[in-house]
């Protein structure tokens, strides 16, 4: 598949333990996680103020955590696409 819907680079990417999804990080600020099998978006995370610079996924594939050129890392929970934690400035 080709995976369309970033506004701008994607720069980090990762794949959950049993690769089912991706989760992309761009400079648009965004962060999507993706079905592997059908190739499309199944939820778009907002919140950091720059650049997505790192993604990682939790061991059970429920939630990720992405760091940012804004100086901050998000705690993301994928069920909700809601951040429950913020480091940082």
């Amino acid at each position: 598949h080709t995976l369309i819907g970033h506004r701008d680079e994607v720069v980090t990417l990762g794949h959950d333990r049993h690769s089912n999804h991706l989760i992309t990080g761009s400079f648009d600020c965004s962060i999507k996680l993706w079905d592997c099998r059908s190739g499309k978006i199944v939820r778009t995370m907002k919140g950091h103020k720059g650049g997505i610079s790192s993604t990682k996924f939790n061991f059970l594939g429920t939630q990720v955590v992405t760091g940012s050129l804004d100086g901050t890392a998000k705690v993301w929970d994928l069920a909700s696409g809601k951040c429950i934690f913020t480091v940082g400035t």
